[in-house]
């Protein structure tokens, strides 16, 4: 009886801090810099005067990558950790957690302190050749998370179809969001810049604020 009612009111604090974490990653990523601003000599300049802004919306956006996890793995325990779908997703959702947190990393940490030492408009060329390996390595962590985290809302979603109520619907409409993650990044059709991963973040959001409802009614 102790241990249910543990299980009860921990299903409901992961609920909880899924739906805030969910709502906010949508609302902090329409807060995302994005550099070609006018008023700037150098894009290093520019990426400077941005730096506090940079580094609290991905530093955010960290942290809710680290909610995610924590919330997840207490829905994967409600689900049945034995199941080899739900085993898969908690995989995938690892691989993915770790992706999510090294492209943010990139490109609110390290990207403006690499900028630091190219203040001078003199340096601008050597610069964009350093952001642009930056950029190419934060993308590849951005699709290989998007794909990952697409894929493990798929492998949940397979038991959550096979339950009744409220846990079936988010079944299908997992399957729905992990096919349009997974398809778009894999065919180029979801470009992950700014736009792109809010699109991600968005389809997430809707099916973690399914499962939250399941984890605070603790009748996944």
């Amino acid at each position: 009886m102790a241990d249910q009612q543990n299980d009860n009111r921990g299903g409901k604090i992961a609920g909880g801090a899924l739906v805030l974490a969910a709502l906010g990653a949508v609302a902090l990523i329409t807060q995302h810099p994005t550099t070609g601003s006018p008023g700037h000599d150098s894009i290093a300049g520019e990426i400077i005067a941005e730096s506090a802004l940079n580094r609290s919306v991905h530093g955010g956006m960290i942290a809710f990558v680290l909610v995610f996890y924590y919330a997840m793995s207490s829905f994967s325990r409600q689900l049945g950790e034995a199941r080899s779908s739900v085993r898969a997703a908690q995989l995938l959702f690892a691989a993915a957690t770790i992706a999510m947190i090294g492209a943010p990393l990139i490109s609110g940490f390290i990207v403006p302190g690499v900028a630091d030492h190219y203040a001078d408009a003199a340096n601008e060329d050597v610069f964009r050749a350093q952001l642009t390996l930056l950029g190419e390595t934060n993308q590849a962590l951005a699709k290989a998370g998007s794909i990952f985290y697409g894929a493990a809302i798929f492998f949940w979603s397979l038991r959550l179809a096979g339950l009744a109520g409220l846990s079936r619907i988010a079944g299908f409409v997992g399957l729905a969001v992990g096919v349009l993650i997974v398809a778009g990044v894999l065919t180029g059709h979801l470009v992950l810049d700014v736009h792109g991963m809010g699109v991600v973040i968005f389809l997430m959001g809707v099916w973690f604020i399914l499962v939250a409802v399941q984890l605070m009614r603790g009748k996944v």
